[in-house]
Protein backbone atom coordinates (compact mmCIF):
# COMPACT_ATOMS: atom_id res chain seq x y z
CA UNK A 1 0.00 0.00 0.00
CA UNK A 2 1.27 3.42 -0.73
CA UNK A 3 -0.16 6.22 0.70
CA UNK A 4 0.51 10.44 0.05
CA UNK A 5 -0.35 12.29 3.00
CA UNK A 6 -1.62 15.85 1.94
CA UNK A 7 -3.07 17.65 5.24
CA UNK A 8 -2.72 16.23 8.74
CA UNK A 9 -4.51 19.02 11.54
CA UNK A 10 -5.75 18.68 15.24
CA UNK A 11 -7.98 21.31 16.04
CA UNK A 12 -10.69 21.85 19.10
CA UNK A 13 -14.53 22.86 18.47
CA UNK A 14 -16.51 24.90 20.78
CA UNK A 15 -20.18 23.22 21.01
CA UNK A 16 -22.43 24.39 18.73
CA UNK A 17 -19.88 24.56 16.00
CA UNK A 18 -20.95 24.30 12.64
CA UNK A 19 -19.00 22.86 9.64
CA UNK A 20 -21.23 23.41 6.32
CA UNK A 21 -21.24 21.30 3.64
CA UNK A 22 -18.03 20.38 2.18
CA UNK A 23 -16.35 17.64 0.01
CA UNK A 24 -12.60 17.16 -0.98
CA UNK A 25 -10.16 16.13 -3.95
CA UNK A 26 -8.59 13.74 -1.57
CA UNK A 27 -9.82 11.01 0.74
CA UNK A 28 -10.41 11.96 4.51
CA UNK A 29 -10.08 10.77 7.70
CA UNK A 30 -11.55 11.98 11.21
CA UNK A 31 -11.27 11.14 14.30
CA UNK A 32 -13.11 12.19 16.82
CA UNK A 33 -10.72 11.65 20.31
CA UNK A 34 -13.87 13.29 22.52
CA UNK A 35 -16.89 15.26 22.17
CA UNK A 36 -20.51 14.98 20.86
CA UNK A 37 -21.96 15.68 18.07
CA UNK A 38 -23.72 14.56 14.55
CA UNK A 39 -22.19 14.24 10.71
CA UNK A 40 -24.11 13.45 8.05
CA UNK A 41 -21.66 11.64 5.29
CA UNK A 42 -23.50 11.40 1.50
CA UNK A 43 -26.45 11.58 2.84
CA UNK A 44 -26.10 9.63 5.90
CA UNK A 45 -27.12 10.83 9.47
CA UNK A 46 -24.41 9.58 12.05
CA UNK A 47 -23.99 10.50 15.38
CA UNK A 48 -20.14 10.81 16.87
CA UNK A 49 -18.93 10.46 20.51
CA UNK A 50 -15.78 9.83 22.16
CA UNK A 51 -13.58 7.40 19.88
CA UNK A 52 -15.79 7.87 16.72
CA UNK A 53 -13.97 7.49 13.28
CA UNK A 54 -15.00 8.77 10.06
CA UNK A 55 -13.25 7.48 6.47
CA UNK A 56 -14.59 9.70 3.76
CA UNK A 57 -13.91 9.02 0.20
CA UNK A 58 -12.81 12.09 -1.85
CA UNK A 59 -15.61 14.22 -3.51
CA UNK A 60 -18.40 13.01 -0.96
CA UNK A 61 -20.04 15.61 0.55
CA UNK A 62 -20.17 16.10 4.54
CA UNK A 63 -20.79 18.30 7.24
CA UNK A 64 -20.52 18.40 10.90
CA UNK A 65 -22.37 19.96 13.96
CA UNK A 66 -20.81 19.43 17.48
CA UNK A 67 -23.35 19.07 20.74
CA UNK A 68 -20.25 19.17 22.85
CA UNK A 69 -16.96 20.43 22.75
CA UNK A 70 -15.60 17.82 20.66
CA UNK A 71 -11.36 17.60 20.10
CA UNK A 72 -10.91 16.23 16.15
CA UNK A 73 -7.92 14.87 14.28
CA UNK A 74 -8.34 14.58 10.62
CA UNK A 75 -5.76 14.23 7.27
CA UNK A 76 -6.36 14.47 3.64
CA UNK A 77 -4.55 11.70 1.86
CA UNK A 78 -4.57 10.04 -1.63
CA UNK A 79 -3.60 6.03 -1.69
CA UNK A 80 -2.95 3.58 -4.40
CA UNK A 81 -5.49 1.29 -3.04
CA UNK A 82 -9.78 1.31 -3.40
CA UNK A 83 -11.11 2.46 0.32
CA UNK A 84 -12.70 -0.37 1.87
CA UNK A 85 -15.59 1.70 3.20
CA UNK A 86 -18.36 -1.22 4.81
CA UNK A 87 -22.10 -0.26 5.53
CA UNK A 88 -20.50 2.73 7.58
CA UNK A 89 -18.90 5.81 6.67
CA UNK A 90 -18.89 6.54 11.16
CA UNK A 91 -17.60 3.87 13.25
CA UNK A 92 -17.19 3.30 16.81
CA UNK A 93 -13.76 2.86 17.58
CA UNK A 94 -13.18 0.28 20.59
CA UNK A 95 -10.00 0.78 23.20
CA UNK A 96 -7.43 -1.10 21.23
CA UNK A 97 -7.69 0.86 18.10
CA UNK A 98 -8.39 4.16 19.87
CA UNK A 99 -4.87 3.72 21.26
CA UNK A 100 -3.27 2.64 17.76
CA UNK A 101 -5.10 5.91 16.04
CA UNK A 102 -3.24 8.04 18.53
CA UNK A 103 -0.06 6.76 18.61
CA UNK A 104 0.03 7.05 14.95
CA UNK A 105 -0.92 10.33 15.06
CA UNK A 106 1.17 12.12 18.14
CA UNK A 107 4.05 10.43 15.70
CA UNK A 108 2.65 12.33 13.05
CA UNK A 109 2.87 15.56 14.87
CA UNK A 110 6.29 15.01 16.28
CA UNK A 111 7.45 14.19 12.59
CA UNK A 112 6.08 16.84 11.31
CA UNK A 113 7.56 19.58 14.14
CA UNK A 114 11.27 17.80 13.17
CA UNK A 115 10.79 18.93 9.69
CA UNK A 116 13.91 16.71 8.28
CA UNK A 117 14.83 16.18 5.15
CA UNK A 118 13.11 12.67 4.58
CA UNK A 119 9.83 13.77 7.00
CA UNK A 120 7.26 13.56 3.89
CA UNK A 121 8.49 10.30 3.58
CA UNK A 122 7.85 9.00 6.90
CA UNK A 123 4.20 10.88 7.31
CA UNK A 124 3.28 8.81 3.98
CA UNK A 125 4.41 5.59 5.52
CA UNK A 126 2.71 6.83 9.52
CA UNK A 127 -0.75 7.33 7.05
CA UNK A 128 -0.47 4.00 5.08
CA UNK A 129 0.10 2.53 8.99
CA UNK A 130 -3.26 4.29 10.31
CA UNK A 131 -5.39 3.16 7.00
CA UNK A 132 -4.40 -0.40 7.96
CA UNK A 133 -5.53 0.14 11.15
CA UNK A 134 -8.74 1.23 10.09
CA UNK A 135 -9.00 -1.27 7.51
CA UNK A 136 -8.25 -4.73 10.22
CA UNK A 137 -11.13 -2.82 12.29
CA UNK A 138 -13.57 -1.99 9.55
CA UNK A 139 -14.21 -5.77 9.10
CA UNK A 140 -14.63 -6.48 12.64
CA UNK A 141 -16.86 -3.78 13.44
CA UNK A 142 -19.24 -4.79 10.71
CA UNK A 143 -19.44 -8.15 11.73
CA UNK A 144 -19.98 -6.58 15.42
CA UNK A 145 -22.89 -4.57 13.48
CA UNK A 146 -24.49 -7.62 12.17
CA UNK A 147 -24.17 -9.21 15.56
CA UNK A 148 -25.96 -5.91 16.73
CA UNK A 149 -28.82 -5.96 14.40
CA UNK A 150 -29.47 -9.85 14.85
CA UNK A 151 -29.65 -9.31 18.34
CA UNK A 152 -32.55 -6.20 18.30
CA UNK A 153 -33.98 -8.30 15.59
CA UNK A 154 -34.58 -11.81 18.56
CA UNK A 155 -35.43 -9.00 21.55
CA UNK A 156 -37.89 -7.82 19.37
CA UNK A 157 -39.43 -11.31 18.83
CA UNK A 158 -38.85 -12.39 22.01
CA UNK A 159 -40.65 -9.20 23.51
CA UNK A 160 -42.82 -8.65 20.56
CA UNK A 161 -46.47 -8.75 22.77
CA UNK A 162 -44.73 -5.60 25.18
CA UNK A 163 -44.26 -2.21 24.59
CA UNK A 164 -40.95 -1.79 23.26
CA UNK A 165 -39.19 1.83 23.36
CA UNK A 166 -37.26 1.49 20.18
CA UNK A 167 -35.53 4.95 20.49
CA UNK A 168 -34.27 3.46 24.54
CA UNK A 169 -33.12 0.31 23.10
CA UNK A 170 -30.63 1.82 20.20
CA UNK A 171 -29.40 4.13 22.85
CA UNK A 172 -28.61 1.08 24.96
CA UNK A 173 -26.55 -0.54 22.70
CA UNK A 174 -24.61 2.55 21.72
CA UNK A 175 -26.30 4.14 18.57
CA UNK A 176 -28.28 6.67 17.54
CA UNK A 177 -32.56 5.96 16.86
CA UNK A 178 -32.44 7.32 13.07
CA UNK A 179 -29.19 5.18 12.71
CA UNK A 180 -30.30 1.55 14.17
CA UNK A 181 -33.68 2.01 12.38
CA UNK A 182 -31.78 2.80 8.86
CA UNK A 183 -29.45 -0.27 9.77
CA UNK A 184 -32.89 -2.84 10.58
CA UNK A 185 -34.47 -1.66 7.47
CA UNK A 186 -31.62 -2.21 5.05
CA UNK A 187 -31.19 -5.60 6.85
CA UNK A 188 -34.53 -7.23 7.49
CA UNK A 189 -36.13 -5.28 4.44
CA UNK A 190 -38.44 -3.78 6.62
CA UNK A 191 -38.80 -0.79 9.68
CA UNK A 192 -38.70 -2.73 13.12
CA UNK A 193 -42.13 -1.75 14.58
CA UNK A 194 -43.45 -3.71 11.11
CA UNK A 195 -41.28 -6.54 12.56
CA UNK A 196 -42.81 -6.29 15.95
CA UNK A 197 -46.61 -6.54 14.15
CA UNK A 198 -45.04 -9.60 11.88
CA UNK A 199 -44.35 -11.31 15.69
CA UNK A 200 -47.19 -10.68 17.13
CA UNK A 201 -48.99 -12.14 14.13
CA UNK A 202 -47.22 -15.58 13.69
CA UNK A 203 -47.67 -16.08 17.15
CA UNK A 204 -51.48 -15.39 17.04
CA UNK A 205 -51.58 -17.99 13.98
CA UNK A 206 -50.44 -20.56 16.36
CA UNK A 207 -52.07 -19.58 19.03
CA UNK A 208 -55.05 -20.06 17.36
CA UNK A 209 -54.00 -23.25 15.77
CA UNK A 210 -52.85 -25.00 19.27
CA UNK A 211 -55.18 -23.56 21.95
CA UNK A 212 -58.92 -22.68 22.31
CA UNK A 213 -58.68 -19.28 23.74
CA UNK A 214 -61.12 -16.78 22.40
CA UNK A 215 -60.37 -14.26 19.46
CA UNK A 216 -60.24 -11.98 22.11
CA UNK A 217 -58.36 -13.33 25.02
CA UNK A 218 -55.22 -14.29 21.79
CA UNK A 219 -55.13 -10.43 20.81
CA UNK A 220 -55.06 -9.32 24.15
CA UNK A 221 -51.49 -11.91 24.61
CA UNK A 222 -50.48 -10.90 21.64
CA UNK A 223 -49.75 -7.14 22.58
CA UNK A 224 -52.98 -5.76 20.47
CA UNK A 225 -55.11 -3.60 22.86
CA UNK A 226 -58.58 -4.04 21.50
CA UNK A 227 -60.06 -7.26 19.50
CA UNK A 228 -61.14 -4.65 16.43
CA UNK A 229 -57.49 -3.71 16.26
CA UNK A 230 -56.14 -7.29 16.03
CA UNK A 231 -58.95 -8.45 14.11
CA UNK A 232 -57.99 -5.51 11.53
CA UNK A 233 -54.21 -5.80 11.57
CA UNK A 234 -54.71 -9.80 10.92
CA UNK A 235 -56.87 -9.77 8.29
CA UNK A 236 -54.30 -6.62 6.76
CA UNK A 237 -51.75 -8.76 6.94
CA UNK A 238 -53.18 -12.37 5.55
CA UNK A 239 -56.03 -11.56 4.09
CA UNK A 240 -58.52 -13.53 5.61
CA UNK A 241 -60.25 -12.62 9.79
CA UNK A 242 -58.97 -14.36 12.86
CA UNK A 243 -62.23 -16.88 12.93
CA UNK A 244 -61.89 -17.76 9.42
CA UNK A 245 -58.49 -18.86 9.68
CA UNK A 246 -58.79 -20.72 12.62
CA UNK A 247 -61.74 -22.39 10.78
CA UNK A 248 -59.55 -23.52 7.69
CA UNK A 249 -57.09 -25.16 9.64
CA UNK A 250 -59.40 -26.99 12.14
CA UNK A 251 -61.17 -28.57 8.99
CA UNK A 252 -57.87 -29.22 6.41
CA UNK A 253 -55.21 -29.89 8.77
CA UNK A 254 -55.10 -32.85 11.15
CA UNK A 255 -51.32 -32.30 11.50
CA UNK A 256 -51.49 -27.84 11.79
CA UNK A 257 -48.44 -25.88 10.63
CA UNK A 258 -48.12 -22.69 11.08
CA UNK A 259 -45.78 -20.08 7.79
CA UNK A 260 -44.38 -17.48 9.61
CA UNK A 261 -45.18 -14.34 7.64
Amino acid sequence: MECNLKTFLAYQHPKGHFVPFQKHQYHEIVFYKSGKGRTTINGEIYEYTDGSLAIIPKEVEHDEFSFEPTEVYFCLFETNIPLKIQENYLISCDEELVGNIMDVFLHMQKEYSRGLEDTTEMLNHMMAELLIWVFRYGGKAAKMQDETLRYIHTYIKEYCTQKINFDILAESIGYSPSRIRHLYTEKFGQPMQQQQINFRINLAKQMLVETDLTIKEIGLNCGFHSPSKFVEIFRERCQITPQRYRMIMDKNHADHFVIDI
